[in-house]
């Protein structure tokens, strides 16, 4: 408790999101998504590739926000598409097996994360 007062985190991020406050948003927000969806945390060994997937997540919605983007139906169309197809790519590049259902879980929590970052 005294660690989250000071700011101090326990979560290990990967050095290439050390310093990116929204990127961490949506490395958590990926990690919580799988946790929900498979009830296990990720592997370490994929701590750096979720750097990258979260850096790529952030880059999705920063392109598709716009004024008042949080209730236009139309833009999360749009920003759930490209992060399924991130996701997709993610799976194929990392020999991953997740279902149909933890990808919507996970996209629902990026999108979420996204509505409190931008």
């Amino acid at each position: 408790a005294e660690d989250y007062r000071e700011g101090r985190s326990t979560v290990e991020y990967p050095e290439l999101i050390a310093d990116d406050g929204a990127a961490k948003t949506f490395f958590g927000s990926i990690n919580i998504g799988v946790k929900k969806a498979a009830g296990v945390p990720l592997d370490n060994k994929l701590k750096e590739p979720l750097g990258q997937l979260a850096l790529a997540a952030k880059s999705i919605v920063a392109d598709n926000a716009k004024r008042d983007w949080r209730d236009n139906v139309v833009v999360h169309r749009n920003i759930k598409k490209h992060l399924d197809d991130l996701l997709f790519d993610f799976m194929e590049d990392n020999n991953l097996k997740w279902s149909l259902e933890t990808i919507d879980i996970v996209i629902d929590e990026i999108l979420m994360a996204a509505k409190r970052v931008y």
